[in-house]
């Protein structure tokens, strides 16, 4: 079987393609990776075949660019200037990849969408991968953009008709705002699908991944009838990386601290935020490691506080009392996965209805609003919760069943595979 993965974005869109890419290629797949030029080493590094497509495009430095990415312009703005004029070439070079490469099916982001219109052409199988509930519409089990939004609210019973409006008004915005985009792109390339160029792409798809576990979203009764959900996706081998010196004495010193990790893309912005959560454990006695900081100042002013620029979370998270991140959903897979409970600071796009579907569970406090961020208010948060016997009990209970459950890129790839069979 040949496969084509093509994904763009964030090393937190990358990392699932590439646990997906390792498992179908354990069960006897080619693999060739279709990646913007600045991801190729990354792939290349894991013994994949990549091709690129456009520019080189760096989204974190984009984002250290554009700190108004984490409002409700931020998404817009990437879209248009990062992902929409990839399209157009990306349709090309997925068409020739096709050609030349002959694959059985095509997998790609759902903004990928020069790839999915590529395999809709070529009449061949196509898999739309969502690492997150955010892209799947649903009105029985709506998703949130912002710690505001009144869809985060379901009882009672009238609010919840009403709230299920605007669902459906916000998704014609969407859907009018892609399609005028993706209109020019369309026109340039030649083709002509009736129906949305974006949305529709779920319904046309052959097979919608969903990369979470069923614990975190299950299946909604206005799912697309074609989704999966196949569970968080993992390395399908252990990392050989360990922890730091520097951070393994740490630990031997300071047990069981707080751990901050942003990911790869919210610590770009988030001088501020570790600067308040340092002064937060510092007021509380609590040792804490700031991964992804890099500011020296903050080890000079604060007590017990360690800084490191990457840490292997498998390694590291099993160490901490408490977990304070932006809910990015590849950080979400490994804390939930460590069984230590959460307080979440969300930043932009999916964070928040990742954020909210961790409280909903019981594994995190309700998430704090970054533009409204205190001191006060994060001392108050991680001491509630490293006092919370329930929050620490069903994030303990969430992380035995991910370890006894089949890896997520496992399952995902055999799904792809009896696709294509």
């Amino acid at each position: 079987m040949k496969i084509i993965l093509s994904t763009g974005g964030t090393q937190g869109d990358l990392n699932p393609f590439l646990y997906l890419g390792e498992a179908l290629r354990n069960k006897g797949a080619e693999i060739l990776f279709a990646l913007n030029p600045f991801d190729k080493s990354k792939a290349e590094k894991r013994g994949f075949e990549v091709i690129t497509s456009g520019e080189p495009f760096d989204v974190d430095e984009f984002i250290r660019n554009n700190t108004d990415i984490a409002t409700l312009k931020g998404g817009p703005k990437i879209w248009r200037q990062g992902y929409l004029p990839r399209q157009k070439q990306m349709y090309e070079d997925i068409t020739k990849a096709i050609h030349s490469f002959r694959p059985d099916a095509v997998v790609s982001h759902p903004l990928c969408i020069g790839s999915q219109w590529a395999a809709l052409d070529a009449n061949i199988k196509h898999v739309i991968i969502c690492l997150q509930p955010l892209p799947v519409f649903s009105v029985s089990d709506p998703s949130i953009i912002s710690l505001n939004d009144p869809l985060k609210f379901t009882e009672p019973a009238l609010l919840k008709k009403v709230l299920s409006i605007i669902t459906i008004l916000r998704s014609l915005v969407v859907k009018k705002f892609m399609d005028h985009s993706l209109k020019k792109v369309a026109s340039d390339i030649g083709i002509e699908f009736k129906g949305h160029l974006f949305s529709d792409m779920f319904s046309r798809a052959d097979l919608i991944l969903g990369l979470w576990s069923g614990d975190f979203r299950g299946y909604a009764d206005d799912d697309p009838k074609n989704l999966k959900i196949s569970g968080f996706p993992f390395p399908v081998k252990s990392s050989d990386r360990e922890l730091s010196d520097e951070v393994s004495a740490f630990l031997k010193e300071n047990p069981s601290p707080v751990i901050v990790a942003m990911g790869t893309s919210a610590r770009n912005i988030a001088s501020d935020v570790y600067d308040k959560i340092s002064q937060a454990c510092d007021n509380l006695n609590k040792p804490c490691i700031l991964v992804g900081c890099t500011d020296p100042s903050i080890t000079e002013k604060y007590t017990k506080i360690m800084t490191t620029p990457f840490e292997p979370y498998d390694k590291l998270f099993p160490s901490a009392s408490l977990i304070v991140h932006h809910a990015g959903i590849g950080t979400c897979a490994n804390v939930f996965k460590s069984g230590k409970p959460s307080v979440i600071i969300p930043f932009f796009a999916d964070q928040f209805d990742n954020a909210l579907r961790a409280e909903r569970i019981g594994v995190a406090a309700k998430a704090l609003s970054r533009s409204k961020l205190t001191v006060v208010k994060l001392r108050s948060a991680i001491q509630n919760t490293l006092n919370s016997s329930e929050i620490r009990e069903k994030a303990e209970k969430l992380a035995e069943k991910l370890r006894t459950a089949v890896n997520g890129a496992v399952v995902g790839a055999d799904e792809i595979l009896r696709l294509v069979k």
